[in-house]
């Protein structure tokens, strides 16, 4: 029979990093389903419009709904369906017709999915339950351990975040779905967990792992101004990941290195003009700082990747790209080693992740020189866990060098920067 085509998106933005259109498409491949998936880049101030265009039809099945128009989509909505109401935050649109035109009914099938979840899993009615993390996730992980029967859940997380205006947080969630909501401090999420029938992560890995001391964070070995044959006995010895921070050192290192396995990371000061030859080795930038070196990186990515495919090659994965932080504190700073102010994180990351080449692998910073590294890095951590309410895959913290990694250790570091400590004083250069 033959059926017209139908249509569903993603909306968000930054958008180009969504897998939804592939694994949709290919969903309804497999099923003979008669409808195109695609990723649609639309802002919050363009969201009212798009949505206005929704009710003159145009065969629409479904939305999916990402960041950053969880919350805005809602006004635009006819319909809600309770969840919705009680959390003010969808995920879904579906498309239903009456007598006055086409229908738009929001849902939060995140919920729905959690209990399914947990059902699945064999998780008892009213558990006792810890949910790990205060962001939105978490509001719906509240709100499915109520249809649960839950009398109460803890929440433990670093930071309880203002809810954005017309949604709920995690304390709103608990009173409108009528389970009591406990605040528990992070570090007293290992002690919660121990108690609970059903633990909730809504944090990235190596942030839920965190909570019960298990995770170890990944060595970098820095050879700068070591040669490479030093490197090699690195590999021969089993290290994965060695750090390089000048540019033409790096790039013949790794030449002569091509098959040792190792994992190059650029730790230093990149110029834009040096993007294009560190993509040819580089796993991971630690220095992305401003908007320029994410395009120039993005456009060097999208260049070697013709390169390789000219040449018959398969291309490369994406760059990691740490976001490299300026942690001093006070005004009108002279330059340091480079970084971009902490008020400037999220704009950078947006930047990054709108690449698709590019991934968002967390933040880098050095702790202030005369200052005591925990509070430096106490604050890394904080600003960490502010980039992951957004993007919970950018979970990495590169920080930590030879005289200050058991404070970068101790407030959450994925990855430590160590020469000395390993490889003894640096060779004199010259």
């Amino acid at each position: 029979m033959d059926r017209t085509r139908l249509r569903a998106a993603v909306l968000g933005h930054p958008i180009s990093h969504s897998k939804s259109p592939l694994l949709h498409q290919a969903a309804y491949d497999h099923l003979g389903y008669p409808c195109d998936y695609a990723a649609i880049d639309l802002t919050a101030a363009e969201a009212p419009a798009f949505a206005a265009s929704l009710h003159d039809g145009g065969g629409w099945a479904g939305l999916s709904v990402t960041m950053p128009l969880k919350a805005v989509m809602v006004g635009e909505m006819d319909r809600l369906d309770r969840r919705v109401q009680a959390l003010g935050v969808l995920n879904t649109v579906t498309f239903s017709n009456a007598g006055s035109g086409t229908v738009l009914t929001g849902h939060n099938t995140d919920v729905d999915g959690i209990v399914r979840a947990l059902r699945h899993a064999g998780v008892r009615e009213r558990p006792r339950a810890v949910v790990l993390g205060a962001g939105g996730t978490a509001c719906a992980a509240v709100a499915a351990l109520a249809e649960l029967g839950a009398a109460g859940v803890e929440v433990c997380a670093r930071r309880f975040p203002d809810p954005a205006p017309g949604t709920a947080g995690v304390h709103a969630a608990g009173e409108r779905t009528g389970i009591r909501v406990q605040s528990r401090h992070w570090e007293d999420a290992a002690q919660a967990c121990s108690k609970a029938d059903v633990v909730i992560s809504t944090l990235p890995p190596r942030a839920a792992a965190a909570a019960s001391g298990r995770t170890e964070p990944d060595l970098i070995v820095v050879t700068k101004y070591f040669p490479a044959s030093d490197a090699a006995i690195l590999a021969a010895l089993g290290v994965h990941d060695v750090g390089e921070n000048k540019a033409q050192e790096a790039e013949a290192k790794a030449a002569e290195l091509v098959d040792s396995g190792l994992r190059w990371h650029f730790i230093g000061q990149l110029q834009t003009n040096k993007a294009k030859s560190v993509v040819r080795y580089a796993a991971a930038v630690h220095s992305v700082d401003r908007a320029g070196l994410v395009g120039a990186l993005a456009k060097a990515m999208a260049a070697e990747n013709r390169r390789r495919g000219g040449e018959g090659k398969p291309a490369r994965g994406p760059l990691d790209c740490y976001l490299q932080l300026d942690l001093r504190q006070g005004q009108d700073l002279e330059p340091g080693r480079g970084g971009a102010r902490p008020e400037e994180m999220l704009e950078l990351a947006d930047a990054v992740a709108a690449q698709p080449d590019l991934r968002l692998a967390g933040l880098m910073a050095v702790a202030p020189l005369g200052e005591d590294p925990a509070a430096a890095f106490e604050r890394l951590r904080d600003l960490s866990a502010m980039l992951t309410d957004r993007y919970p895959d950018a979970a990495g913290i590169s920080a930590g060098m030879s005289q200050d990694l058991e404070a970068a250790v101790e407030h959450g570091a994925t990855h430590l920067r160590i020469g000395s400590d390993v490889l003894g004083p640096r060779p004199a250069v010259g």
